[in-house]
């Protein structure tokens, strides 16, 4: 088996050690690290400053990354030396929950790190007039905000980063062996072309041969596309693991047939199907 990490390189690293640890019986050569995606902060603006000025105004506020943290709480800190009093801190998950610190305010965050498990939580029942804001990157999901709009709250956005695709060569990626050569039909779409490689390479894999798995952790929409559009159709012949069922339709939608859906995005929940793979295949 070969594992490819696609966060950034710290976090692959963190990933990484947990992987070697739990007896899975890799090597450190089975596990590679490719960032898709990296974080770049961006300078709010007019309306951004307003925001992070009216802090006070605002009942709860939500961290939906590790990132938001990093470039969002720095913003936030030139604007204020204390925090107001009566308002409510909510991370994503366990590790944005740590990021937050040295903030030193108390943070409430669920076990399931998503959008879903915020939802879930019981101190979010009744939002009705509440004013609430949530830090995040530029574009994303507005499954938190629709909830929480749903259930009477006020929402605002502060975006403080944006995720740029990192380029990466082919080349860089194991391949998977096939016994037949590689469809060439022009005429075809790129997708069409995928999908028909896909097919024919795994109807050419003789029942007798063993192949070794390539298992790729895919964690957004974003990265997901950036993985097919640079890696090509050899990709859709990897397993990959997804910490959301939004994100499970989209790999099958794209052409990846094997799909496993995580609890979560942390750690433990994409190590805990990781090992679940390996008993099969041991």
């Amino acid at each position: 088996m070969k594992i490819i990490l696609t966060r950034s390189p710290k976090q692959n690293e963190h990933l990484r050690r947990g992987i070697l640890e739990c007896n899975m019986k890799l090597l450190d050569r089975d596990i590679i690290s490719l960032p898709l995606l990296k974080a770049e902060p961006i300078t709010p603006g007019e309306m951004g400053k307003q925001t992070i000025l009216g802090l006070d105004q605002f009942d709860d506020i939500f961290f939906i990354s590790k990132n938001a943290v990093a470039f969002g709480l720095d913003q936030l800190e030139q604007y204020w030396p204390q925090w107001p009093i009566l308002l409510r801190w909510f991370a994503v998950g366990s590790g944005t929950s740590s990021a937050l610190g040295p903030a030193n305010v108390k943070v409430s965050y669920p076990h399931n790190a998503s959008s879903e498990g915020l939802l879930g939580m019981p101190e979010l029942e009744h939002m009705a007039g509440r004013k609430c804001l949530i830090v995040r990157g530029i574009g994303g999901r507005e499954t938190l905000k629709e909830g929480l709009e749903a259930r009477g709250a006020q929402v605002s956005y502060l975006e403080t980063y944006q995720r740029v695709p990192i380029e990466f060569s082919v080349a860089e990626l194991p391949q998977v062996e096939s016994n037949q050569p590689e469809l060439s039909q022009p005429e075809l779409s790129q997708a069409e072309s995928s999908h028909a490689k896909l097919s024919q390479a795994e109807s050419s894999r003789p029942e007798s041969v063993e192949y070794e798995e390539i298992v790729a952790l895919l964690y957004s929409g974003e990265a997901l596309s950036h993985f097919l559009s640079r890696g090509g159709a050899n990709v859709l012949q990897y397993q990959l693991i997804v910490p959301s069922q939004r994100l499970l339709i989209m790999a099958n939608d794209l052409g990846f047939a094997k799909v496993e859906l995580a609890n979560s995005q942390e750690d433990h929940a994409m190590l805990q199907v990781l090992q679940q793979m390996r008993r099969r295949v041991s």
